[in-house]
C-alpha cells in the first residue's frame, strides 16, 4: 500500500461526490506533486479536493505507525490538514472519511 494507491482509491469513492473527473485530478495531483510533501499545485476547486485527497491520503499513511484509534485519527488529520481554502469543513470530512475507509479497506497492499 502505498499513499498515492490511497488517493486514488479514496478519488473513486468520492466520484459520485465530487464528479467523475475527480480521478483524473487526483492523478494530475500525483504526477505533478513536487517531491517534498505537503507542497500540492492548485488547480481550481476539484483540484483543491484531489490535493486534499492525495495530502490527506499521506498523512493516514504516514501516522499508521501511531496505532491511533479511529476517532483519534481523524482529529489527528483535521487538526494536519486544517482547512485548506475553498474547502468546506463538510467537504474535508468527507475526505478523511473516504481516505480511512480506504486505508482499512486496503489490507496492507
Amino acid at each position: 500500500m502505498t499513499a498515492n494507491h490511497i488517493a486514488r482509491m479514496s478519488a473513486k469513492r468520492l466520484m459520485p461526490k465530487f464528479g467523475g473527473n475527480l480521478p483524473l485530478a487526483v492523478e494530475q495531483v500525483i504526477q505533478s506533486a513536487p517531491a517534498e510533501s505537503g507542497q500540492f499545485v492548485d488547480f481550481g476547486a476539484l483540484a483543491g479536493i484531489a490535493a486534499l485527497i492525495v495530502q490527506c491520503a499521506q498523512l493516514a499513511f504516514d501516522l499508521r505507525s501511531k496505532k491511533l484509534d479511529r476517532e483519534a485519527l481523524k482529529r489527528e488529520l483535521r487538526h494536519e490538514l486544517g482547512l485548506p481554502e475553498g474547502v468546506s469543513e463538510k467537504a474535508r470530512d468527507e475526505v478523511i472519511e473516504a481516505v480511512l475507509e480506504e486505508t482499512e479497506d486496503d489490507g496492507g497492499e
